[in-house]
């Protein structure tokens, strides 16, 4: 039986960005924690790549959060 690396294609990377700094971490300690680079961190919150389903479950981990949390995509509700 030959698996596959599944990918998170509904990756929200402005939400992960915003969990990331309402945590208090920087890419740089994110990425240690996750064993990868700050470059994906990055790239994750800049939506040029998505994470793989096992790196998504980490990060919600690390983050403190549920994996719906992680990758949901609600519009912003803050009315001026």
């Amino acid at each position: 039986m030959t698996f596959t690396r599944s990918r998170v294609h509904t990756f929200n990377g402005p939400n992960l960005r915003k969990l990331r700094t309402d945590s208090a971490k920087s890419r740089e300690l994110l990425a240690i924690e996750l064993g990868c680079t700050a470059e994906s961190v990055k790239a994750w919150e800049n939506g040029s790549r998505e994470p793989t389903l096992a790196t998504a479950a980490s990060l919600a981990i690390i983050l403190r959060v549920s994996l719906d949390e992680l990758v949901r995509r609600e519009a912003s509700t803050d009315a001026a």
